[in-house]
């Protein structure tokens, strides 16, 4: 599954924001881009073995329906 190799995902929980948090992270991480929200990287779709591309079971959204 080439979608996840070589991915590291750090999660953090915080209440601060932005750049603020970003300045509070250890500086050898090396962080490439925020993927809050983003359902390409939620749990459940990264454990599809299936490809992604017209997979019923991809979940488009994080939010569920309504």
């Amino acid at each position: 599954m080439c979608r996840c190799k070589g991915l590291i995902l750090l999660e953090t929980y915080s209440t601060l924001q932005g750049t603020e948090l970003l300045q509070r992270l250890p500086k050898f991480l090396n962080i490439v881009r925020e993927v809050t929200g983003d359902p390409r990287y939620s749990m459940f779709n990264l454990s599809l073995k299936e490809c992604w591309a017209n997979n019923k079971n991809f979940c488009k959204s994080l939010a569920g329906p309504g």
